[in-house]
């Protein structure tokens, strides 16, 4: 009798481990897949790309296509043994009403998507479109049924350990100007033989010895290496097993080099909060063991003055001007709006204003009251004589196979360059980073005067982003569509704000991201189901003394991982590369928090 009970254990052992592997490959497999697509457009995102038919992607495209394909599999997978073994269930549990919920509400987005070409396959270079975020809300309901063990645990951090050693390895030589995508032999393993011929053109602008490993982004390996540091980090701190402790602080090691490496400043920022978390969590044992507290401490601290050293200094300077960004609000522009009336162009200061005006060939300048203003040219070059007008600059310039002007604003924070355009039928027009004529536009802003630049320029980006809320309260523009969205024709918030060279395509905000694609209320759904999450955990972990077994070990680190991602998320998106791994581990999360609170354990 004994001997069929061990047999049937067994069995069932073996059969979990089964079931989880589709999540473990996407743990494993997905972050790491980098192979060229060649994209055809939609019309919305040709005209986007001025006029492009296909997208070259690297990054995104095949992650997106293998993690649908694997979540497929796996829910097939589980379905079937639910329906074959009695001993397997779909467990009840509330969470699954805002996972439900927010599932609809993204089919909802979808049908009623104005581009729903990219609201179901997502956005170039990007691809997160309905399919891959039903795919996030799947993963978490894998996970959450599939986890009983710590044996299934350890399987899951094994996955994790993989991904993380070999985009450390990527990141190291790109890090060291070694970049292993730029080798020959792996050119040509992303790349498709039909366009070997083409091998010697790939390159991927990334700054210099900046990591941005397999992750498409180096923010976006600051964003995957700060959660892996956290999770490890405290397994390394808290697990009693030798091979376990060794493992997890060599993977902690890796990925806070990765991180040091990608320069992200988000996730330098966001590893400062991490260690407040540990000292709240753990302030009774820090104080009990403050000198292997301080060891820890002081050799991350190494760590970084290191990776500072190599980078000439280069990752300081990042974080404090990252921060400077955010604490130092600069005078609002003097400059205050552009744009065309009859032909003419209008440009507007706080105390003036100047008219360009085109006809016959002649180029006149016109100051308030119409008065015109007299002009000094030398060649092809125009200066204004009176003041304030001469601060500025103008000159004739080539463009689109005739002439233009080329425009020199001065401001009271920075220069402004943009180029013009004469029209046949007199008269001047604005170019467009593709030398397109467009009609300019002041999009709406809220807040952010001031600090245009902050973050990166999210100061510009989020200010238009907030008057986009009023048109998705309830449902949303579509997945992945923000970029179609984004007020591009923006021409004078792109000048103070960004750069007429530049298209918006993301809102550098999960939050955002969420409730411009699919609705206000699914991001508030969204925070419903996160604040259930972050409440049963701060309630189990913040008064627990005892960590003796994987369940709590694990669960503590993914507690710190979820609330990093989510610190995060505020400058940065949801993408492929990563979300996975952050919807997979809330499952775990869930799961591990329910198993302890139903059993009541809190030490």
């Amino acid at each position: 009798m004994g001997k069929k009970v061990k047999q049937t254990a067994k069995k069932e052992d073996k059969i979990s481990i089964v079931l989880l592997i589709p999540i473990m490959l996407i743990l494993a497999i997905i972050p790491l897949i980098v192979y060229m697509r060649v994209v055809p457009n939609d019309e919305a995102t040709k005209i986007f790309m001025g006029g492009l038919d296909n997208n070259v992607d690297f990054f995104s495209y095949y992650k997106s296509l293998w993690f649908i394909v694997l979540t497929g599999i796996g829910l097939f997978i589980f379905l079937s043994q639910v329906l074959l073994d009695k001993n397997i269930k779909i467990r009840k549990d509330p969470i699954y009403y805002p996972m439900m919920a927010y599932a609809i509400l993204i089919i909802i987005s979808t049908i009623f998507a104005t581009y729903k070409t990219v609201a179901l396959r997502g956005f170039m270079d990007r691809y997160e479109g309905m399919w891959v975020l039903l795919s996030y809300l799947v993963v978490m309901f894998l996970a959450y049924n599939l986890i009983n063990n710590e044996k299934q645990l350890k399987y899951i951090l094994g996955s994790l350990g993989f991904s993380t050693i070999i985009i450390s390895i990527i990141g190291f030589t790109q890090y060291i100007g070694k970049d292993i995508y730029k080798s020959n032999f792996m050119r040509k393993l992303i790349t498709p033989s039909a366009y070997n011929d083409q091998i010697d053109k790939i390159n991927f602008n990334f700054e210099a010895n900046r990591v941005y490993a397999s992750l498409y982004n180096p923010n976006y390996v600051g964003v995957y290496s700060t959660m892996i540091f956290s999770l490890f980090l405290t397994i390394f701190l808290l697990t009693k097993s030798k091979m376990l402790k060794t493992a997890s602080g060599f993977i902690s090691i890796l990925s806070l080099l990765s991180l040091f490496g990608s320069g992200s400043r988000a996730g330098l920022l966001t590893l400062g909060l991490y260690f407040i978390l540990l000292a709240i969590i753990f302030r009774k044992v820090i104080i009990r063991r403050w000198k292997a507290s301080l060891i820890i401490l002081v050799t991350v601290l190494l760590l970084f003055v290191g990776a500072n050293i190599y980078s000439n200094n280069n990752l300081f300077s990042r974080l404090t001007s990252g921060i400077n960004s955010i604490i130092i609000k600069e005078e609002p522009y003097n400059f205050k709006n552009i744009y065309t009336e009859n032909n003419s162009l209008i440009i507007v200061y706080d105390d003036y204003s100047l008219k360009i005006q085109v006809e016959n060939g002649n180029i006149e300048f016109y100051g308030d009251n119409n008065n015109l203003l007299a002009v000094e040219q030398t060649g092809l070059n125009f200066k204004i004589i009176d003041p304030p007008y001469n601060k500025h600059s103008f000159a004739i310039v080539s463009v689109n196979d005739t002439y233009g002007l080329h425009i020199n604003l001065e401001t009271n924070r920075k220069n402004i360059s943009f180029y013009t355009e004469f029209l046949k039928e007199d008269g001047l027009g604005l170019l467009n980073n593709m030398n397109q004529l467009v009609t300019p536009y002041k999009a709406p802003s809220i807040g952010f005067e001031g600090r245009e630049a902050m973050a990166s320029n999210r100061g510009y980006i989020w200010s238009r982003s907030l008057p986009m809320l009023s048109d998705v309260v309830l449902v949303g523009n579509g997945p992945d569509t923000y970029g179609l969205h984004f007020p591009n024709n923006d021409y004078y918030g792109k000048l103070i704000g960004l750069s007429i060279n530049q298209q918006v395509d993301k809102p550098h905000s999960l939050y955002f991201q969420i409730a411009l694609n699919t609705g206000l209320l699914s991001l508030i759904i969204f925070l419903i189901l996160l604040l259930n999450y972050l409440y049963l955990s701060f309630k189990i972990f913040i008064n627990m003394n005892i960590y003796d077994s994987m369940f709590k070990i694990t669960g503590l680190g993914i507690f710190f991982l979820v609330v990093l991602y989510l610190i995060m998320g505020i400058s940065n998106d949801s993408i492929v590369s990563i979300s996975p791994l952050f919807w997979i581990l809330l499952g775990v999360g869930f799961k591990i928090n329910k198993v302890l609170d139903d059993n009541n354990i809190i030490n």
